[in-house]
């Protein structure tokens, strides 16, 4: 006897995709405020100016961007797979 998948739904496809771009986006916050807390100004050169700030603020988004996208295909990949 063999067994018959069913595939999900609109509904239950769309329901995961929002469940995973807001998961991903909450992980990436939190990834990025821990980079931002975390960074030393040395990275970024003086702190004259804001200097540092700037420096430390564009590489948080920077990692919250690539972690995002990361988190997100992994997410769907495993999703659409089974």
């Amino acid at each position: 006897m063999t067994t018959q998948q069913t595939s999900p739904s609109a509904l239950q496809t769309v329901l995961a995709l929002l469940a995973m771009l807001i998961g991903s986006a909450v992980l990436a916050i939190a990834v990025a405020y821990v980079a931002l807390e975390n960074m030393p100004c040395r990275w970024f050169g003086s702190a004259f100016e804001g200097g540092c700030g700037f420096g430390a603020l564009g590489a948080s988004a920077g990692v919250a961007l690539i972690v995002f996208v990361i988190a997100f295909g992994c997410a769907a990949r495993l999703y659409f797979r089974r």
